[in-house]
């Protein structure tokens, strides 16, 4: 197939920045697979003149045997040229094999990433009777009325509660959000509270607060800025834990698939509880980890801490499996990581809209590992 060299560099290019359509990746691999082996440029001639030599020097004709039982044959000199060159072809090859393979490897990954889609704007509200709205299918406007409240889509990923004449009902009624893999949301409770809640997590909340606190549960991941009341107590429950707040700024990671429970102050002061645990005040910077019956509290860079907020992923000597994680629950993908890599760290920073190709890069350049996407599954290798 005939590609001109300033079509090919152009594709080149967008294939390195991870930003290659289909059809862009189709005459990629067609050019390549259809591209004699002689036209690419493996290795440089000095280096095969340098491999050259080794090669030579390396061949059983230049090496003395340990004894000598019998008679030395002499072999020509043109026959140890051909021998020396038939051993360069074969180490060539090999360098055209490896590469090759990896390059295959890079463009198969290109075509799978360009199917898989970075998370999005998507949730589902579970009434009090029972009834569902899948909320990315959804209008903006009113969607429902709850007990003297109205509920209310907007912007396309917010969900509010307005009371009806901001008179709060006598009876409390339950809702439920839920985010699924591969989606965000945010939610504005009845008293002007927000939360936003990050992939594969959900909201238990009421419809309006009745009584002398206010009571919400969280699964997953959700940040919180809570409005001010010091009459009404906000508290979350988490598996594990209640946190008790009376106006400030927090985040909770409390997935089911992490080895503990992390909370992280922003603003304001909050209360833990715990189970077989004293509680425990945090402060501003500061994050606690609950883990094996057991709160530890910290100094953090807590806006760390809230990056899926602002659709980015920052790791700061993250371990490669909690990494993955994250990837796995915001690109709805299964990632196999094996056991013997979770001791790697990575640090950096990536925007969650790139195409997850250039994530995986990110941690591929440090030549530490390498990943195969396969439909939506990632095999994970070093």
């Amino acid at each position: 197939m005939y590609m001109d060299t300033h079509k090919a560099k152009l594709i080149l290019d967008r294939y390195r920045e991870g930003t290659c359509n289909e059809e862009d990746l189709a005459l990629l691999e067609s050019w390549y697979i259809n591209t004699e082996p002689v036209d690419i440029e493996l290795i440089s001639e000095h280096d095969l003149i340098a491999l050259k030599g080794d090669i030579w020097n390396a061949l059983p004709i230049h090496q003395e045997p340990e004894i000598t039982p019998v008679k030395r044959i002499k072999l020509s000199t043109p026959f140890k040229y051909w021998a020396a060159a038939v051993a360069l072809i074969i180490l060539s090859v090999s360098i055209y094999l490896v590469n090759h393979k990896d390059f295959m490897r890079k463009v198969n990954n290109n075509f799978a990433a360009n199917r898989i889609k970075p998370g999005s704007a998507k949730a589902t509200l579970t009434l009090a009777n029972g009834s569902t709205i899948v909320l990315d299918n959804a209008s903006n406007g009113v969607i429902a009325g709850q007990n003297g409240a109205s509920v209310i889509k907007t912007n396309g990923e917010n969900l509010s509660y307005q009371l009806e004449n901001n008179q709060a009902s006598s009876v409390e009624t339950i809702n439920l959000l839920t985010v699924p893999t591969g989606g965000f949301y945010t939610i504005t409770l009845s008293d002007g509270t927000k939360v936003w809640l990050n992939a594969k997590s959900s909201l238990k909340y009421p419809t309006c607060f009745v009584g002398n606190e206010r009571n919400v549960e969280l699964t997953g991941e959700g940040y919180f800025e809570v409005a001010h009341n010091a009459k009404q107590p906000f508290k979350v429950k988490t598996r594990g834990q209640v946190i008790e707040v009376l106006g400030t700024r927090f985040n909770i990671n409390a997935y089911g698939d992490e080895n503990n429970i992390s909370t992280s102050l922003l603003q304001g002061s909050i209360k833990i509880w715990a189970q077989n645990v004293a509680a425990k005040v945090l402060s501003p910077g500061e994050k606690a980890i609950l883990a094996d019956n057991e709160l530890d509290i910290q100094r953090s860079n807590v806006e760390d801490e809230i990056d899926w907020v602002n659709n980015d992923f920052v790791f700061n000597n993250s371990d490669l499996c909690s990494i993955l994680r994250k990837v796995s629950r915001w690109y709805d993908v299964e990632i196999d990581c094996p056991a013997e890599l979770s001791n790697m760290r990575f640090s950096g920073k990536i925007s969650r809209s790139k195409n997850i190709q250039q994530v995986l890069n990110t941690m591929e350049l440090t030549g530490l590992v390498n990943f195969k996407i396969e439909e939506r599954r990632i095999k994970v290798m070093p």
